[in-house]
């Protein structure tokens, strides 16, 4: 009797022990794998986009494979300035860009993605983002359009590539510069130079034909990379005008629809994706700048009056964009205050 007892408890052990697994694998085979479209403004061949690829790929192992990020080149799924209500439609769910893009939405977005001539290292960025509140500002402006910013990073200053020398902001008046629209198209056209706004593929044509003299392409690593350099022998360094923040955003709505786990998962691969982005520019800008001296590439060093001429005129152009919104001049008002105290001006 007793050993039919034991065969029996045995028994229903194992059906349990079987139950239980059945249960745990039919659950995981039940759960939804969600899959997130995400545009970047990257080239395909670009290292910051390796970078990005590396960040869905981690994402996908720490959520088991239940989110499943797919990250397009440049172009890919929607044009770059489409990204943003690319975003909240649904189209995309998530983009890697930088709020400089969506200055028409709220000028609270140019102030935040790339505040011309206000900047002299991404550390001091940093400092009003995080020691100051300013990064608040940028969670509040996109939650206005439904979405949520969960990281970002700050590139280097960013160089020109210029067949003259660039000795100081003078050097700038009277000649044709490629520029991007927005800010600082019209800073350098204030400064006295004759901005044009040129696609970013067909730089290195216009400084060949000498359509253009200088151009506003990128930080000197990108530079150096895509060969802007070749046959144009002047940069400078470190740069003055532009310094990009660029952040990883999502809908609101898709945001939502992740479990904690795969929430978990984005955050701690963001927290990668910018340690490994700082990584590579610190790194590659000392490379770039070797290289560039070893093929006769001039390199000029601004000094703090040549900074601080620089910026004084772009403050003007800072507040044309502000006063078409609150946010945007609030936001101003204490970034200037905190640039104008004294321990500030790194």
């Amino acid at each position: 009797m007793q050993g039919n007892v034991s065969i029996i408890k045995k028994g229903l052990s194992v059906f349990l022990l079987l139950f239980v697994s059945l249960f745990i694998i039919t659950t995981r085979l039940q759960a939804q794998v969600i899959t997130w479209k995400v545009q970047s403004n990257k080239a395909v061949s670009s290292q910051r986009f390796a970078l990005e690829q590396a960040f869905a790929k981690e994402v996908s192992e720490l959520s088991d494979q239940q989110l499943i990020i797919k990250v397009s080149a440049a172009g890919g799924y929607v044009p770059i300035r489409s990204s943003f209500n690319a975003v909240r439609k649904d189209v995309i769910q998530a983009m890697f860009m930088s709020p400089m893009y969506w200055g028409a939405a709220d000028p609270i977005f140019y102030i935040l993605g790339d505040l011309v001539a206000a900047w002299q290292k991404p550390s001091h960025y940093q400092q009003w983002l995080e020691q100051a509140g300013g990064i608040n500002y940028l969670h509040s402006a996109y939650s206005a359009f439904d979405l949520k910013l969960i990281g970002y990073a700050i590139s280097p200053v960013e160089s020109f590539v210029s067949s003259v020398p660039l000795y100081n902001i003078n050097s700038f008046v009277g000649k044709k510069i490629r520029t991007a629209p927005g800010m600082v198209y019209d800073y350098f056209k204030l400064v006295g130079a004759k901005p044009r706004l040129i696609s970013l593929n067909q730089v290195n044509k216009a400084l060949k034909k000498k359509s253009v003299t200088i151009a506003d392409y990128s930080n000197i690593v990108v530079n150096f990379h895509d060969g802007l350099h070749h046959h144009i022998k002047h940069t400078n360094f470190p740069g003055f005008h532009s310094m990009p923040l660029n952040d990883f955003v999502v809908s609101e709505k898709a945001w939502a629809s992740l479990n904690t786990t795969q929430q978990g998962a984005v955050k701690v691969a963001i927290e990668h994706w910018v340690e490994a982005l700082n990584a590579y520019y610190q790194k590659e800008t000392q490379m770039a700048l070797i290289a560039l001296k070893n093929d006769g590439v001039a390199i000029y060093h601004w000094n703090e009056h040549d900074i601080t001429q620089a910026r004084n005129l772009a403050v003007q152009v800072w507040d044309s964009y502000a006063v078409k919104s609150d946010t945007a001049m609030k936001a101003l008002g204490e970034l200037k205050l905190w640039l104008n105290k004294p321990s500030k001006r790194e």
